[in-house]
């Protein structure tokens, strides 16, 4: 079932605070919620707006928003994107979705997180997320893979394959290794 753009909205709120007056004052501060907001505005517009030269407008207008927030946030969230109510970006900073991404209810991403595609071919190479999702720091998530619903994918990890649900996914440990010239083990 599709959610409004509104009830999305109190879902993204109500992250940050239950209490959604309260929540909406906290997530103003959170320039995560900002790329959010703009995304969930900009995608009703362009999908709404029948009128065509007003549609003309409001598609420049939205791509200009997009603009400005990608350039002050670092967050770039296309609005062809289907991303469910109560998504979260906790930190901001060099966030890259890509354009047919499918992310379901409450995922939660961190700075540094890439998910898109992972070959040449546009229309399939995109991955789908489940709900409930916890993707880390520097994580990236790319190709046709589905991430299964209640994953923890941890900081630094590149997902390329699919992921059952209920699974944590880590990156691999640090492995040193000796160079001729250093004392290092």
């Amino acid at each position: 079932m599709k959610m409004s753009v509104f009830s999305c909205v109190i879902k993204d709120v109500k992250r940050y605070d239950q209490k959604v007056l309260y929540g909406f004052v906290i997530a103003l501060t959170k320039i995560g919620f900002w790329a959010v907001l703009n995304y969930r505005l900009g995608k009703l517009m362009r999908e709404q707006i029948k009128i065509p030269i007003l549609k003309q407008i409001l598609w420049f207008l939205t791509g200009l928003t997009r603009l400005v927030i990608n350039i002050i946030t670092g967050i770039d969230i296309p609005y062809s994107a289907n991303i469910g109510g109560g998504f979260k970006i906790c930190h901001f900073g060099t966030i890259f979705i890509s354009s047919k991404v499918v992310i379901g209810d409450n995922c939660t991403i961190h700075q540094g997180v890439t998910i898109g595609k992972g070959g040449h071919n546009t229309e399939t190479d995109e991955p789908v997320i489940g709900n409930d999702v916890f993707i880390g720091a520097n994580a990236t998530v790319i190709g046709a893979i589905t991430i299964g619903s209640r994953v923890r994918i941890g900081s630094n990890v590149c997902c390329y394959k699919s992921i059952n649900d209920d699974m944590t996914v880590v990156a691999n440990r640090i492995r040193v290794i000796k160079h001729e010239n250093s004392s290092v083990t």
